[in-house]
């Protein structure tokens, strides 16, 4: 049995999506071992179709989900993924879907997230992607500054400087 100091548990981020009963019943785990206060938060890797999303979300609401990850394939859902959010009532992260200036104007003119995930790697290195985060907290947005995985040391660095540039940030990976 693993043992989790919730004190030091922030958040916990899920990757779900590919069978809807596993992911229950690790949800179920998780939840059990950080108590009810500790955020969860869903990671689908647009795995999901709109109809699978509404599903998946409405299953899964028992847990109390912070927020779903980048929920629909294909990326750039962006109509989509308002009414997903709208729906469903679960905020909205977009990562594969923001990596560009046009991304962020496309998901804004349809009110398509309530977060985004900023990460040097996917967003042109880390002066653009200060730009892009300057950007992104003008129009009001949330931000979490990610990370990939397999990424190494000069990005991991560059992950730093970015989310000690930002203020507010609300989740750091």
């Amino acid at each position: 049995k693993i043992k989790i100091n919730r004190s030091q548990a922030h958040r916990v981020k899920v990757k779900v999506g590919r069978d809807l009963e596993v992911d229950r019943r690790r949800l179920r785990l998780i939840r059990g071992m950080v108590g009810p206060e500790v955020p969860l938060v869903l990671d689908a890797n647009m795995a999901w179709s709109y109809q699978e999303a509404l599903k998946a979300l409405d299953c899964l609401r028992e847990f109390r989900i912070a927020w779903v990850e980048e929920p629909l394939c294909p990326a750039r859902s962006f109509s989509e993924l308002a009414s997903l959010r709208k729906t469903s009532g679960v905020p909205v992260m977009l990562d594969e879907s923001f990596c560009t200036a046009d991304d962020l104007d496309q998901a804004l003119a349809e009110d398509a997230f309530d977060l985004l995930n900023v990460r040097v790697s996917k967003c042109g290195g880390l002066i653009s992607t200060l730009r892009l985060a300057a950007r992104a907290l003008r129009s009001g947005a949330d931000l979490q500054v990610g990370c990939q995985v397999g990424e190494i040391g000069p990005l991991w660095a560059a992950a730093r400087i970015l989310a000690q540039q930002i203020p507010l940030l609300k989740a750091y990976e």
